[in-house]
């Protein structure tokens, strides 16, 4: 993209041929500019924009090739191929991109910010708040990647009576999935990196485990049908201080993965994928079914 405004009409007509996808979303993402100007001014717009002139630099000694990234997402496909034959993979795309999302995706494309992964210690980073900057590690990629993929193929669909708990295992189906996709070598490791958290976060989390089950429960949040006591719980946050506010942001996220855990081993015949489908997450019997104890 760096050199598309330095390319003459028939270079620009390839690149927008060969990246059509990529095009196509930005246009989604800029529907007022998309619908009085052409897809070339569109593209030579974005090319020139401020945010790719400042990034690309980065981006491009940080990034010099994405084997790695490749490998991973490409050994996560394999397995979600096993666990369901169907399943469709997108076209994945790095881009530059100055929107808050740092992975955009959509029917038959993914968008991969890549400038939203240049390490925690970025000096472009550092407006942000820790918890933010630990998201923006470039280990984080092929995850985070994969669980986009995930969300858009399996999206959450609450039920009329849903409660803080559906979207808590909803959560941790999806970061498990995403994990034993990706990483099945170090999943806990890498549920840990996705959720944002230090290693004395995760400490923190298993230290109290029983009693911030406890006191979701005396207080009524479990079951709660109010939407803020679900995203409180499950959002990327500082602290979940609906609980304690010492408790690491996205603790009912933690309980989504623990209960997802629990869950499987007793399904032998599940996958990853299986809690992902409505009817199990919202199903009133889960936390029975799932044998689950703090």
């Amino acid at each position: 993209i760096v050199d598309y405004a330095s390319g003459d009409s028939a270079a620009r007509d390839s690149f927008r041929h060969v990246y059509s996808p990529v095009v196509d979303a930005f246009r989604g993402l800029m529907p007022l500019y998309a619908s009085i100007i052409d897809r070339d001014s569109l593209t030579m717009a974005y090319a020139m924009s401020p945010g790719v002139r400042v990034f690309a630099p980065d981006v491009m000694d940080s990034f010099p090739a994405m084997d790695g990234v490749g490998r991973d997402l490409g050994r996560g496909r394999e397995r979600l191929l096993r666990w369901n034959p169907v399943f469709s993979w997108p076209e994945i795309y790095g881009v530059i991109s100055t929107y808050n999302q740092a992975i955009v995706t959509t029917d038959s494309a993914v968008l991969v910010a890549l400038n939203h992964f240049l390490g925690k210690d970025y000096p472009g980073y550092s407006r942000f708040d820790d918890y933010q900057r630990r998201l923006k590690e470039p280990w984080l990629i092929a995850p985070m990647t994969m669980q986009a993929i995930l969300a858009s193929r399996y999206p959450y669909r609450p039920a009329p009576d849903a409660s803080a708990l559906n979207r808590m295992v909803y959560d941790g189906a999806l970061l498990l999935a995403t994990a034993e996709a990706v990483a099945p070598d170090s999943v806990d490791l890498t549920v840990c990196r996705m959720l944002g958290w230090t290693e004395e976060d995760m400490v923190w989390a298993d230290s109290n485990r029983l009693q911030a089950w406890l006191a979701m429960a005396d207080r009524g949040l479990l079951y709660s049908s109010d939407a803020t006591v679900a995203d409180r719980l499950t959002r990327q946050s500082p602290a979940t201080t609906i609980l304690h506010p010492q408790s690491p942001g996205r603790m009912g996220s933690y309980f989504g993965v623990l209960i997802a855990r629990a869950w499987l081993r007793q399904h032998d015949d599940a996958t990853p994928l299986t809690l992902l489908a409505p009817e199990v997450y919202n199903a009133p019997s889960l936390l029975i079914d799932a044998h689950f104890v703090p």
